[in-house]
C-alpha cells in the first residue's frame, strides 16, 4: 500500500474477498485490516486465511478462484486489484512428478510468441488462439521457449487447462555466464542482471496456476550465475521444481533431441523425473528448411512413425514425465526481402 501524497492519511481500510470458481464469495477470516500511512510512505501487508477443501486446479479441471482487494481512504476514490489464481500442489515423490497427489504426464509442445504479420508483438487474440488450438489438439502442456511468454498465453493456460514449463530468458549462455563446473562463478558482473531477470519472471508469473515448472535456462553452460538464478527462484518460490533445458539435471532432468530409445536407456537410472522438454523435432518451417517444405510439402507426412517406440516407453514408466514437441508452430514471419 502506498500513500503518494505529501500529507498523512488515516482510517485506511483494506479488505480482500475470495470468490470460488462459480463466482460465489467464500466466507473466510483474516483478510481485512485498518491502517494509517505517513506522507509518501509505503507499507507491505501480509494477510492470510485458510480455505477448507478448495477445488484443486489441474489441466483436466482448471478451477479458477479470484481474489479481489479493495482499499478505501477518506476523501479518496477506492482502489481495487483483482487476481485470478488456483489451488495446486506440485510434489516430486521419489522419481515421480505429481500434481495434487497424482502422477501426471506432460504431452505438449514448445511455443514461441510468433505471428506471421506481427512477429513477436502478438495480440491477446493470437495468444489465446494458440492455447485453444493446443487444447483442441489434445495437448496438456507447453514450454515457453526461450523466454517468459506474452502473459495472455498464461491467462489462457490457466483458464483452459495447460501445464506450463515457464522459461527464464537465458538461452545459449556461454562461459561468461558460467564455467563448466558449478563451483566456478563466471563473470560476476552479470550476477545482478541474472538475479533481476529471474526475480521478474517469478514475480510476474507466480500466481498463474498453469505454471508448473520453472526453467532456469535453455541449452547453456550451467553453473555460476545460472546456479544463482536457480537459487533465486527456489528461495522466492519453493512450491515448484526447477529444470534447466538440457543444461543440468536439477529437480527435473530435461533432455532435447534426439528423443530415441538410446536416450531412454541413458536416463533409466536417473534419480529424478525426466522430461523431454524439446523433443520429437519435426522438419522446421523457417529458414532454409522452409524452402525445402515448399519444394516437397510431404516432408512431414511420416514424421510420427519413428516415434512410437520411445513414446510407449515414456508412457510405461512414471519416472518419465513426458515430452514437448519442437515446435508448436513455424517460427516464420513475412519480413520484406527475406526468403
Amino acid at each position: 500500500v502506498a500513500n503518494e501524497q505529501s500529507k498523512p492519511v488515516s482510517s485506511v481500510q483494506l479488505g480482500v474477498s475470495l470468490l470460488d470458481p462459480a463466482g460465489r464469495e467464500i466466507s473466510v477470516s483474516g483478510l481485512n485490516t485498518n491502517l494509517s500511512l505517513d506522507a509518501w510512505q509505503t507499507h507491505s501487508i501480509k494477510l492470510a486465511a485458510k480455505v477448507p477443501s478448495p477445488e484443486k486446479w489441474s489441466a483436466e479441471s482448471p478451477a479458477i478462484y479470484t481474489l479481489k482487494a479493495r482499499l478505501t481512504a477518506p476523501g479518496q476514490p477506492p482502489s481495487c486489484v483483482e487476481q485470478p489464481f488456483g489451488f495446486k500442489q506440485v510434489k516430486i515423490v521419489g522419481r515421480t512428478y505429481t500434481i495434487n497427489g497424482q502422477p501426471v504426464k506432460f504431452w505438449g509442445a514448445c511455443r514461441h510468441d510468433a505471428e506471421p504479420l506481427a512477429g513477436r508483438a502478438i495480440s491477446k487474440e493470437t495468444a489465446w488462439r494458440d492455447i485453444e488450438l493446443m487444447k483442441g489438439a489434445n495437448l496438456n502442456a507447453m514450454r515457453t521457449s526461450h523466454y517468459p511468454p506474452n502473459p495472455e498465453a498464461l491467462n489462457a493456460a490457466d483458464h483452459l487447462g495447460i501445464y506450463v514449463e515457464d522459461e527464464a530468458p537465458f538461452c545459449w549462455a556461454n562461459q561468461g555466464w558460467a564455467n563448466r563446473t558449478r563451483n566456478v562463478v563466471g563473470d560476476l558482473r552479470l550476477a545482478p542482471l541474472a538475479v533481476q531477470l529471474a526475480s521478474e519472471l517469478v514475480e510476474r508469473d507466480r500466481n498463474h496456476p498453469s505454471v508448473s515448472i520453472w526453467s532456469v535456462c535453455n541449452e547453456s553452460v550451467y553453473g555460476g550465475n545460472l546456479d544463482l538464478v536457480r537459487s533465486t527462484i527456489k528461495q522466492s518460490d519453493p512450491s515448484r521444481p526447477e529444470s534447466a533445458g538440457q543444461s543440468a539435471n536439477l529437480d527435473i532432468a530435461t533432455y532435447h533431441n534426439p528423443t530415441s530409445m538410446q536416450r531412454i536407456k541413458d536416463t533409466a537410472d536417473l534419480q529424478m523425473p525426466v522430461l523431454f522438454d524439446e523433443g520429437f523435432c519435426i522438419f522446421q518451417g523457417f529458414g532454409a528448411q522452409a524452402q525445402g517444405l515448399e519444394i516437397d510439402p510431404g516432408l512431414r507426412d511420416y514424421w510420427v512413425t519413428v516415434h512410437f517406440e520411445p513414446l510407449q516407453a515414456i508412457l510405461r514408466d512414471d519416472h518419465y514425465l513426458g515430452a514437448m514437441i519442437w515446435a508448436w508452430a513455424d517460427d516464420a514471419f513475412l519480413v520484406p526481402g527475406r526468403g
